[in-house]
């Protein structure tokens, strides 16, 4: 069961209080808030609300933003204390459940908030460009078979959490990876582990090779992706995506030093996904 009291706190305390486990990016969405809502004082920034596990620590609900912004001497610190309204919780889990509540009343969370609280979560915080700036999101709802607008990624990012972490490491950047291609990234690196990585590092590179007609799968991959985008073909098209995904996976399957001139093909995704479903659900 969930109770509502009323206490106050300093500002000092405040800034002290944890930041909930899924919270947002707190600083890219600072910038904005200095342009607008936060961009001058008010009695309102006073209030703010958390939430208490019994007999563990209290969380921010919200004000994670005024919190920063009032440990960098960016915004003006209230007179009196902060007046906080606090939700006794008995679960961590309870705590996200009102977060998510508090964050869509007062602020439209994108799907890169929420990507970038699922990694918080899990203690990842990304610096690969293709991890911060990538189609991540679409990616996963494409190895769930479902669409963008029916992901929930908090729900879902446990299972590819690990994988994400080795891909993060090699600190690739978006160049070359429309969403159908990192989701090849992603299930390639869950089927196979880390070994997979030198196929990407040569795919992230550009080092894929020619011999005459002939050229070997990262070339090939490489070209597949060039064709698409030189014939306008949107990455946000689901056809385009699970299409680029299938070709991902057919080259990636081939011999490193197999040079080929035939077509690349699309590897059955489905089949894929059934295997990366026996080898995590046994």
């Amino acid at each position: 069961m969930i109770t509502l009291t009323q206490t106050e706190m300093t500002v000092n305390d405040w800034i002290k209080t944890k930041d909930c486990p899924i919270q947002r990016d707190t600083v890219r969405h600072s910038k904005l808030a200095l342009q607008n809502n936060l961009s001058s004082f008010s009695e309102t920034h006073r209030s703010v609300s958390a939430a208490k596990v019994k007999g563990e620590d209290i969380y921010k609900l919200d004000g994670h933003t005024r919190s920063y912004l009032w440990s960098l001497g960016k915004l003006q610190i209230p007179n009196e204390n902060l007046k906080v309204d606090l939700y006794i919780v008995d679960t961590i889990e309870e705590v996200k459940s009102l977060y998510k509540q508090f964050d869509s009343k007062y602020s439209v969370e994108t799907s890169s908030d929420k990507l970038f609280g699922a990694f918080k979560s899990f203690g990842l915080i990304p610096e690969s460009h293709l991890l911060i700036s990538g189609g991540i999101n679409s990616a996963i709802a494409t190895l769930n078979k479902t669409s963008l607008s029916r992901l929930d990624i908090y729900q879902n990012i446990e299972l590819y959490i690990e994988p994400l972490r080795l891909i993060d490491k090699r600190m690739y950047t978006s160049r070359g990876f429309p969403r159908g291609i990192i989701s090849g990234l992603i299930a390639t690196v869950m089927m196979n582990g880390e070994d997979s990585l030198y196929f990407w590092d040569r795919y992230a590179s550009n080092e894929g090779l020619k011999n005459g007609k002939n050229r070997d799968s990262v070339q090939a991959l490489t070209e597949v992706v060039d064709q698409y985008r030189a014939g306008g073909k949107t990455s946000s098209n689901a056809h385009f995506i699970n299409d680029l995904f299938g070709k991902s996976i057919w080259c990636f399957n081939q011999a490193q030093d197999y040079f080929f001139s035939s077509y690349v093909r699309v590897y059955d995704t489905e089949k894929y996904l059934k295997l990366l479903s026996d080898k995590y659900h046994k």
